[in-house]
């Protein structure tokens, strides 16, 4: 799955394998670009799923995998995308 990293004051496209299958799906069929920040060697994983700035969700990776991270944002942005969609 490519990604943006954003790391020393640069910006390039990076592939990462460590996804689960469902959760690269997700990203595809909804259009979610997924980016990522070494911020004091922290990683933040940041998914937009829109042209607008509240649509983005941001997941902070600690100690977690980079699996469990995506899922975690996937479910981030099912949540935010449900309360977009008319009842």
């Amino acid at each position: 799955m490519k990604v943006t990293l954003y790391a020393n004051k640069t910006k390039r496209q990076i592939e990462i394998t460590n996804v689960s299958p469902d959760d690269e799906k997700f990203f595809a069929d909804n259009n979610v670009s997924i980016s990522m920040e070494d911020l004091n060697g922290n990683m933040i994983v940041y998914g937009d799923y829109g042209g607008k700035e509240e649509a983005k969700a941001i997941s902070f990776n600690g100690s977690k995998s980079c699996e469990d991270t995506m899922s975690e944002l996937r479910g981030d942005i099912e949540r935010k995308l449900a309360t977009l969609k008319p009842a």
